[in-house]
C-alpha cells in the first residue's frame, strides 16, 4: 500500500468514526432521551440517559483521532475548554444563590460581550488553521475540535436540534421557526444555557435568518398593495411564518394565492 492508499484508507476511517459518532445522537439510538422542550416543538437531551452515549462516542473518537492533531492546535482547544468551563462554572455559581429569571438574564447581559468576543476569536482561530490542513487531515481535526467542545454547546436546545438533526437535514423548518420566533429571546433555565443559546441567535447567519422574514413581509404587502389579484409561490416555504404573521395581524385584507412547495411533507404539515 503506497502513501496514497493510506492516505484516502485514512480518511475513510475518520469518516466512519464521525458518522459512528454522530449517531450516538439521532433519534434511532436514543428515542427514550430526547423529548420537546419548548412550544417549537425543539429536542431537549435527559442528561442521565445519554450521559453513556456521549462519553463513549466522544471517547472512541478522541483516543484514534488525537496523535494526528498537532500540539498547537490541541492546545488552542484546551485553553478554550477551559474558558468555557470556568465560564460554565461562575454562571452556574451564580444560578445558585439567584433563582429569578430576570436577574439571570441581566447578570448573563453583563458578562455577554466579553464572552462572545473570546469565542468568536477562538472560532476565527480555528477557521485559520482550517485554511492550512491537507484533505487527510481535515477530518481528523473536525472531529477532534467537535467532540472536545461539544458538551459546553449542546447546552442550549437549538444547538441540541441542529446536532441531532431529527428530521436528517440540517435547518429544517423547526429550526428555521425557533430561529424567527427566539431571535430576541433569552432560551433555556439556566444562566450558561440562555448564554449559549443566545450566542448561537446572536451569530450572522442567524441573524440574517431571522431578518429574512421581515423582509418577505415586506415584499408581500408590496405585492398585494399593487396588485389586485396577487399571487405568490413559495419554494421552500419551512413553516411560511411570514405568511402566518401577516393573517394573524390581518395586515391582508383581499383574496389572494399563495402557493407553498417543500420537498418536506412534514414543513407543508406543520
Amino acid at each position: 500500500m503506497d502513501d496514497r492508499d493510506r492516505n484516502e484508507a485514512n480518511i475513510s476511517h475518520q469518516k466512519k468514526i464521525f458518522h459512528s459518532e454522530d449517531l450516538a445522537f439521532s433519534l434511532k439510538k436514543n428515542n427514550t432521551g430526547v423529548k420537546p422542550n419548548n412550544d417549537i416543538g425543539l429536542l431537549d437531551f435527559d442528561k442521565k440517559k445519554n450521559q453513556g452515549l456521549q462519553k463513549t462516542a466522544i471517547s472512541s473518537a478522541v483516543d484514534e483521532i488525537e496523535l494526528s492533531v498537532d500540539l498547537e492546535f490541541r492546545n488552542l482547544v484546551s485553553d478554550f475548554i477551559s474558558f468555557l468551563a470556568e465560564t460554565r462554572a461562575s454562571f452556574d455559581d451564580y444560578d445558585k444563590d439567584c433563582f429569578d429569571r430576570k436577574a439571570r438574564i441581566a447578570f448573563l447581559i453583563s458578562h455577554r460581550s466579553e464572552i462572545f468576543e473570546k469565542i468568536d476569536q477562538f472560532l476565527k482561530n480555528v477557521w485559520q488553521k482550517v485554511q492550512t490542513l491537507k484533505k487527510t487531515e481535515y477530518f481528523a481535526y473536525k472531529i477532534f475540535y467537535k467532540n472536545s467542545i461539544k458538551e459546553f454547546f449542546l447546552r442550549s436546545e437549538i444547538n441540541r436540534h441542529f446536532e441531532v438533526k431529527p428530521f436528517g437535514y440540517p435547518g429544517d423548518f423547526r429550526a428555521i421557526n425557533y430561529i424567527y420566533k427566539y431571535s430576541q429571546d433569552f432560551r433555556g433555565f439556566s444562566s450558561y444555557e440562555m448564554l449559549i443559546n443566545d450566542y448561537t441567535l446572536s451569530i450572522p447567519i442567524a441573524k440574517s435568518t431571522a431578518f429574512r422574514k421581515d423582509y418577505f413581509k415586506q415584499k408581500i404587502l408590496k405585492l398585494f398593495q399593487n396588485s389586485e389579484t396577487p399571487k405568490i409561490l413559495s419554494v421552500g416555504n419551512g413553516a411560511a411564518a411570514e405568511l402566518l404573521e401577516l393573517l394573524e395581524r390581518k395586515s391582508i385584507s383581499k383574496a389572494f394565492n399563495f402557493t407553498c412547495l417543500d420537498f418536506d411533507k412534514r414543513a407543508l404539515d406543520y
